[in-house]
């Protein structure tokens, strides 16, 4: 190797002794293995702590439960292909929870199942429920199903479980409030927080892909199915989608389109003048003329006398003598 001197002048190295690069040789093999040496000590320290305290610790306690295995749509008679047993930590065991396949077997879902969910008593429909969606209606309610369209539909994005509020536009009965005695139209919330039962003949929902459907079923009251009956039939429906997490009920009075548009109230049209009363004239009926009254008008008669003057004739009244009246009983 040539090095550059302060003379500039150029020389080689001097040659490095033999002993010396074996001794950097020793050096680093005994560094290596110290460092193999400690690291094999760390492991096997750590894995002895780890074996020492995972034996002492205590066992934990499971216990039996039914859990889906395979995927379970809504309102389905389970069987027992559909169902698997495995192992569950007891403190952890889910409320409701069965322990054997018996126990559930011939049930009907009340809710979609997934594979690896356990079956719990809320999840199903009462015993002796078949499947369908009879089996999704609860006691005291009904399933009533309406006529929908795109926009009543909210754009095809109702889907089964939603919750909805149904609006209805109607014609108000004639009154005082009608301007000028005629009926206007008028929007109200009839009906609020009502789930959704099934969009079309699909009980449940496939996916957040819109879909427009020509009805819904929805789950109502008695009274509330009555009102959307009148609603139905008496009016237009709309349908309003709604938080699953909002339960309360807002307190509104309607819209028509006078009150829409700020318009002024017509005064009621002033009513027809009344007649005037004409009197009427009734004509009594005449009381039964007292006997002598009657026989003096019946034997009071006048003749008349025909007089011959050349070539003229002259009428004249004559009295004549009152005749005796018949009365009854005799001839």
């Amino acid at each position: 190797m040539a090095i550059y001197s302060s003379e500039g002048t150029i020389g080689k190295a001097p040659p490095r002794p033999g002993g010396a690069s074996r001794k950097v040789r020793v050096r680093a093999i005994v560094f290596m293995t110290i460092a193999l040496a400690a690291g094999s000590a760390s492991a096997w320290m750590v894995v002895r702590y780890v074996a020492r305290h995972a034996g002492s610790g205590t066992p934990v306690a499971v216990n039996n439960v039914v859990v889906a295995a395979v995927d379970v749509p809504v309102a389905s008679k389970l069987t027992p292909d559909q169902l698997k047993i495995v192992d569950w930590p007891a403190s952890a065991r889910p409320q409701g929870s069965f322990e054997r396949v018996g126990d559930v077997e011939g049930r009907v879902t009340s809710a979609a199942l997934v594979a690896g969910e356990p079956i719990v008593e809320a999840r199903l429909s009462p015993k002796g429920a078949a499947p369908g969606m009879a089996s999704l209606i609860p006691p005291n309610m009904r399933a009533m199903t309406v006529p929908v369209n795109e926009v009543v539909g909210v754009g095809g994005f109702i889907h089964p479980g939603d919750l909805v509020d149904v609006i209805t536009t109607m014609q108000e009965p004639l009154g005082s409030w009608a301007p000028a005695g005629q009926p206007e139209y008028r929007s109200k919330i009839v009906l609020q927080n009502i789930r959704v039962l099934a969009a079309g003949q699909r009980l449940a929902t496939d996916g957040n892909k819109p879909e427009t459907v020509p009805a819904v079923t929805l789950l109502v009251s008695p009274d509330e199915a009555e009102r959307l009956a009148l609603s139905s039939t008496q009016g237009k429906l709309q349908l309003t989608m709604r938080s699953q997490s909002d339960s309360d009920s807002a307190d509104t009075h309607g819209v028509s389109p006078r009150e829409l548009l700020d318009a002024p109230h017509a005064a009621p049209a002033p009513p027809p003048p009344a007649a005037p009363e004409t009197p009427v004239r009734r004509r009594s009926k005449p009381a039964h003329p007292a006997p002598v009254a009657l026989a003096q008008a019946q034997a009071s008669t006048v003749d008349v006398v025909e007089v011959l003057h050349g070539d003229r004739i002259e009428k004249r009244n004559v009295a004549s003598e009152p005749r005796p009246l018949a009365t009854k009983g005799t001839r």
